[in-house]
């Protein structure tokens, strides 16, 4: 019984010791891992529909190829991100003839000489 004691004794104090042991530079990293997006990275896919009654899809990508596809039932666009002064997200093309710009669930399209707000919509198909 004496020796069953001193077992366990030497047992609980190996493990006390184990848990006193810093934390290794190769342990920590691969515990704490970093987000880093890929290249094609599909941060979020919305199907919504504007004021003007244009029904459309929005997808926000990013990575080191940042952009939004919106499609609509004829055409798509695809918009490189742009610098936005008031915090919104805004992607466009260079000469400004599309845009869209996102806040919070809901985005203001440009498109075709015509401005619409657009929200989401359950019920849109693609």
């Amino acid at each position: 019984m004496r020796l069953r004691s001193i077992f366990l004794l030497l047992a609980v104090a190996a493990c006390a010791n184990d848990a006193e042991q810093p934390e290794s530079a190769a342990d920590s990293a691969i515990a704490a891992p970093v987000f880093a997006p890929q290249p094609d990275t599909l941060m979020s896919r919305v199907d919504m529909r504007c004021a003007n009654g244009t029904e459309i899809r929005a997808n926000i990508w990013v990575g080191t190829q940042p952009r939004a596809v919106i499609a609509t039932h004829d055409t798509g666009l695809v918009l490189p991100p742009t610098d936005s002064a008031d915090g919104a997200a805004r992607y466009a093309t260079a000469d400004g003839r599309a845009s869209w710009v996102v806040r919070g669930d809901s985005g203001v399209l440009t498109f075709r000489g015509t401005t619409t707000a657009c929200g989401p919509a359950a019920d849109v198909a693609f």
